[in-house]
C-alpha cells in the first residue's frame, strides 16, 4: 500500500496537519491492475470536518509511461478534479522532481479555483472529505510512474454556540 505519513503542529486550540500519500503503478488502487492501462488512484487523504485546506501539492517522483497519455486530476467526492485538472503526468506538466500546488498551479487549476485563477473556493467545509489523486493511463501498460499527494490543513474542534448573549452591530 502507499506510504502514508502525518505531521502535526499544535497551536492553542488549532491543529495544523500535513498528510502525504505516495503511490505508483505497483501499489495504486483503482481499476487498473498493476502495470496496466486504466485509472490509478490513491485511497485519498481524509480531511476532518471544519478544516481549512491550506495547500494541495502534487509531486512527480517518476514519470508515468503510458503509451498514449497519463493524465492526473485531484479532487474530492463533489468534484474529482476540483483542485487540479488535466495534469500531463507523462511529459510536459510535471516531470520528475517537479510539483504543483495552490501557489504555482502550472495552469492546471480545477473548478475550485475561480475568477481568473485568483482565489480558491471550498477550502472550508463543515463535513469531512477525502481528497484523491487519480492518474488515467491510456495506451500500452504503465510500467513506471510514481507521484506524491500532500494535503496541508488547519482545524480546531467545533466550539459550543454562545446562547443568551448580547450582540451589538457596529
Amino acid at each position: 500500500m502507499p506510504v502514508n505519513s502525518l505531521s502535526t503542529m499544535q497551536l492553542p486550540g488549532v491543529y495544523q496537519e500535513s498528510r502525504r500519500i505516495t503511490f505508483n503503478t505497483k501499489n495504486a488502487a483503482g481499476s487498473a491492475a498493476a502495470g496496466a492501462a486504466g485509472v490509478y488512484s490513491t485511497n485519498g487523504i481524509l480531511v476532518p470536518k471544519y478544516a481549512i485546506v491550506l495547500n494541495v501539492i502534487v509531486h512527480c517522483v517518476a514519470l508515468w509511461d503510458a503509451g498514449t497519455s497519463a493524465t492526473g486530476i485531484v479532487g474530492d467526492a463533489t468534484d474529482d478534479d476540483g483542485y487540479f485538472t488535466a495534469i500531463d503526468m507523462k511529459a510536459t506538466d510535471l516531470t520528475a522532481g517537479q510539483s504543483i500546488d495552490f501557489a504555482k498551479t502550472g495552469g492546471k487549476e480545477g473548478a475550485y479555483c475561480v475568477g481568473t485563477a485568483t482565489h480558491w473556493t471550498t477550502r472550508y467545509t463543515t463535513t469531512q472529505r477525502t481528497i484523491k489523486l487519480k492518474v488515467t493511463c491510456v495506451g500500452t501498460a504503465c510500467s513506471t510512474g510514481e507521484s506524491i499527494l500532500t494535503v496541508e490543513y488547519a482545524w480546531s474542534p467545533p466550539h459550543k454556540a454562545i446562547t443568551g448573549g448580547l450582540f451589538v452591530a457596529a
